[in-house]
């Protein structure tokens, strides 16, 4: 009996010296939570070229600007903001070059306001790790966190790796970083563990994209805001008003519409 008591005691023990982790002790394989988030970005409509209506807001305040902003799954977008005295500024997205203009003259460097929304667009897991991989996300790498009221899959950041739930026959994943400590400076993506919907998109530059509680409109189901905090900047808001499907060749996407001539 005492020999019982002892075991269980140190068994104890051993617990209290185990790192706090979300319930879930394992997560599915890194491909498995790709494809679930590709079957997402499919159901809510969003797997096409899409148009957004927009408010820009700086931090708490009033908007500062409207904004219409295209963005297309292969990674091209453009976003055009209208502020105060005619002003009238544009940005363009190719792969990983950003170029902007402000009333037709070019703004260097541009603002971080061109997040990767194709994130939000692929239609397959195998289309949305190229993507990630083209984005630096280290896809293979899975991890598990706390975020705001729930638990987010991280992909892209080895420190946050636990054993991940294998299929029948497999040995999990083996933790690759004991300290579990998470770094900052890579870039990475947080989805919710139920919806599988990302919430959060982080740069290696340390631009930190959050998204908003999905809205639906109409035909596609959209983040209702996008935050985006840039390091050494005021924090800007993009609040969703509308968002649409529409046809986006890749020639709307070019050095003609940068500085072209606005219209009214």
């Amino acid at each position: 009996m005492r020999i019982a008591r002892r075991v269980l005691a140190a068994a104890a023990g051993v617990v209290l010296l185990l790192p706090v982790l979300p319930a879930s002790a394992f997560v599915p394989r890194a491909d498995r939570v790709a494809d679930a988030i590709a079957r997402t970005n499919k159901a809510d409509g969003r797997a096409q070229a899409l148009r957004l209506e927009l408010n820009l807001r700086i931090e708490d305040g009033e908007p500062v600007a409207k904004g219409e902003l295209v963005t297309h799954p292969t990674g091209l977008a453009r976003l055009e903001l209208r502020g105060a005295g005619d002003l009238v500024e544009r940005h363009v997205l190719q792969g990983s070059e950003h170029r902007a203009s402000r009333n037709g003259r070019v703004l260097d460097p541009p603002r971080a306001f061109l997040p990767p929304l194709f994130l939000l667009q692929t239609d397959s897991g195998v289309t949305l790790r190229a993507a990630l991989a083209a984005f630096g996300v280290q896809a293979d790498a899975i991890g598990l966190a706390p975020c705001g009221m729930s638990d987010c899959y991280i992909l892209g950041d080895p420190s946050q790796i636990i054993p991940t739930l294998p299929l029948e026959g497999e040995p999990p994943i083996p933790l690759r970083d004991p300290d579990r400590r998470s770094r900052d400076d890579l870039p990475k993506i947080w989805v919710d563990t139920t919806s599988f919907e990302v919430l959060r998109v982080d740069s290696e530059r340390g631009v930190r994209v959050r998204f908003g509680p999905p809205t639906q409109f109409e035909q596609v189901r959209f983040p209702s805001w996008i935050q985006i905090d840039e390091p050494g900047k005021r924090s800007v808001r993009f609040e969703i008003l509308r968002a649409t499907p529409v046809n986006a060749p890749a020639s709307a996407f070019g050095e003609a519409w940068l500085f072209g001539t606005p219209t009214r």
